[in-house]
């Protein structure tokens, strides 16, 4: 008969054993011998290998035998072995004493010893995978060489782990640390669902010299758990996750990794945090008062390949490359008060996947504050009020996308500075600043779009240069700007606040635009919207499909809304409730339309032809150099009867009538 027996303990864990049981060996004359409960292992190779001691003594459960070593014997359980017993009646009690022999209590004797010699443990044998370990009473246990296991270990706050460059300290469950886990590669690997705390004043230390080809040296690496930390946890990499997990990084706490500066952007050591090769999420969160950091030349706070990572941060995370460079996505807050940096570039860096960033702290560095590189990093930055994304130095950027793929939005209502503010890449993406948001640029343009890239602009705070343009879309790049009332887009001295170059531009601006708005050969749309002003040049480019609209409600005259020159090579259009008046003269090549509101004509408006839509009026004291044509009979606009008009051949032509309010044609009959 073979049955089974899942055995599992209080924290989840599962053991299984096989237990087989000889029909023939049950029975002896009708009586059970003592003997008779002695335990049979079947080893491969070997057979069935019984017991030194009857079961009793064998689990430490005889009171009148004295206890047994089974390490002393070479006899030990196995899990996933296969057992059988002559007595069946030592069935459950086989069972249910050999979980709570895998599980029992070992306590570390004091003084200092090899981990491996059983007389410096009570009871006097060497812990396996399963019990609860305490090294608790100020000794030392040192594992000079091979593997130290615990279920649950617990260092007291006098006491020592010390684990040899050939070595390993294994834990399957929990560890409580007020001492010292010190290792000369790994500090503490833990292999299965585990949880660590590390207490305040307590270390965990890893490998200083570990291999380059070797990355996951740690203080502590883990396969998959949880890491609360409040005292010290350092190594190459100070944890290392190898699948999912979380850290809690209290007050206080310190999780530092010390690069070995061995291969570049490339190395795998340096990381506080370093999380390369599952794609299971890991989430971090670091307290008011707690550090994350890189030491050396080539190190990060956190780095990541492909897990994702939930990070959020109160406190300060730092690195030599970087404070976070991520690559498998995720989302980080930077909370009131919090603060991340970097020494030789931008803090936090994504340089692939899909990163959603909310600001409420300070992102800075001489270099930059926030970086999308290639191949694919992109995202989503949100900064909050009180929010500061900046690069302080020469070349530096407050927001920064490179040639990756991915867009970028931006979403800000605080400060972004840089040398340039905000620079995208062919990704192109979103940028929207509200009401309380600042864009500086201090030595270059303040939003930056580069050739081949797609990006729309709502600004109803400041974008500003003090050296350059306002926005520039260099090359082939394309989008919008919408200047909202409150919004101020400036320019440097000398410098245009919109310049654009060979793709189409849509402006429309409703507040002020301090500088020149020059568009390149491309069939552009500049929308002035009442209340709006461009103070200097309106240039919309040379191209015959480009596009000035008049809008908005109330009273704008074209002199107030732009104070410079306006260079237009197609056509115009008057829509909107509100009244614009050309106090100045304007061209419209192509054409003019009247959709709605008045359009009255001060001085010369240059045009081939206006078209005057139903309930929209034409009025003035000035000229229209070409034809005026009203919407058909019964849906005519308005056409004011001291408004003068050139005839031409070519067309319908028209004549003042005192005695009406509009025009009406006098000849070539037709639908009006």
């Amino acid at each position: 008969m073979q049955a089974r027996e899942r055995l599992r303990d209080h924290h989840q864990f599962f053991v299984e054993f096989r237990l087989k049981i000889n029909q023939t060996m049950l029975r002896s004359s009708g009586k059970f011998n003592f003997d008779f409960g002695r335990v049979y292992r079947k080893d491969p190779g070997v057979g069935w290998r019984a017991s030194p001691f009857p079961l009793p003594m064998v689990l430490g459960t005889a009171k009148h035998i004295p206890r047994k070593s089974m390490a002393k014997k070479k006899w030990f359980f196995k899990e996933s072995a296969t057992y059988r017993v002559r007595n069946t009646n030592y069935l459950f009690l086989f069972t249910f004493l050999l979980a709570a022999s895998a599980l029992r209590a070992q306590t570390r004797n004091d003084g200092v010893g090899d981990w491996f010699t059983p007389t410096n443990w009570t009871p006097n044998t060497v812990p396996t995978p399963k019990p609860v370990v305490t090294i608790a009473n100020g000794g030392t246990a040192q594992v000079a060489e091979g593997t130290a296991n615990a279920g649950d270990l617990t260092v007291g706050s006098t006491s020592t782990v010390a684990v040899g460059v050939a070595a390993f300290l294994e834990v399957n469950r929990t560890v409580v640390n007020s001492g010292n886990i010190i290792g000369s590669s790994n500090g503490v690997s833990l292999l299965a669902t585990v949880t660590v705390t590390n207490n305040a004043g307590a270390s965990i230390q890893g490998s200083l010299s570990a291999p380059v080809q070797f990355p996951f040296y740690g203080g502590v690496t883990v396969s998959t758990g949880a890491v609360t930390n409040a005292g010290l946890i350092s190594g190459e990499n100070g944890i290392v996750f190898l699948g999912a997990g979380s850290v809690t990084n209290k007050a206080g706490g310190t999780i530092q990794g010390i690069a070995q500066n061995d291969n570049g952007f490339d190395s795998n050591t340096g990381a506080g945090i370093y999380a390369f090769v599952s794609p299971s999420l890991v989430t971090v969160v670091n307290e008011a008062g707690a550090t994350i950091k890189g030491v050396g030349t080539f190190s990060w706070g956190i780095h990541t390949g492909i897990t994702p990572m939930n990070i959020t941060n109160f406190g300060v995370i730092s690195g030599a490359i970087g404070a976070i460079n991520v690559n498998g996505g995720g989302t980080f807050i930077n909370e009131a008060g919090a603060f991340i940096t970097s020494t030789t570039f931008q803090p936090l860096a994504v340089t692939n996947g899909t990163e959603n960033i909310i600001n409420f702290g300070t992102i800075s560095s001489s270099s930059g504050g926030i970086g999308f590189g290639p191949p694919g990093g992109g995202g989503t930055v949100t900064n909050n009020v009180g929010g500061v994304i900046s690069g302080t130095g020469s070349g530096s950027f407050g927001i920064a996308s490179g040639s990756t793929n991915q867009s970028v939005a931006v979403i800000n209502s605080s400060v972004i500075s840089g040398s340039s503010g905000i620079d995208l890449g062919t990704g192109g993406g979103s940028i929207t600043n509200n009401a309380t948001g600042s864009i500086t640029g201090f030595a270059n343009s303040a939003v930056n779009l580069a050739s081949g890239g797609t990006t729309t602009i709502v600004n109803s705070g400041t974008i500003s240069s003090a050296s350059g343009n306002a926005i520039l879309f260099e090359g082939s790049a394309s989008g919008s700007v919408t200047n909202n009332p409150g919004g101020v887009l400036a320019g440097g001295s000398g410098h245009s606040a919109i310049t654009s170059g060979t793709d189409a531009i849509s402006i429309s601006n409703a507040e002020t635009i301090s500088g020149a708005v020059n568009l390149g050969n491309a069939p552009n749309t500049v929308t002035l919207v009442t209340g709006g002003r461009i103070n200097g040049n309106l240039n919309l480019g040379s191209d015959a499909a480009s596009s000035l609209v008049l809008d908005g409600s109330g009273q704008e005259a074209i002199g107030q809304a732009v104070t410079g020159s306006i260079t237009n090579s197609g056509s115009l259009t008057k829509q909107g409730t509100g009244t614009w008046t050309l106090d100045e003269g304007l061209n419209a090549p192509v054409s003019t339309s009247v959709l709605a509101g008045a359009l009255v004509v001060d001085s010369t408006l240059t045009t081939p032809v206006v078209n005057v839509q139903a309930g929209a009026s034409l009025a003035g004291l000035g000229t229209v150099t070409g034809a005026v044509v009203n919407s058909p009979c019964g849906q005519r606009g308005v056409v004011s009867q001291q408004f003068e008009v050139d005839r031409s051949d070519s067309g319908p032509w028209l004549k003042k009538d005192s005695a009406a309010e509009d025009i009406r044609r006098t000849e070539k009959p037709g639908p009006i």
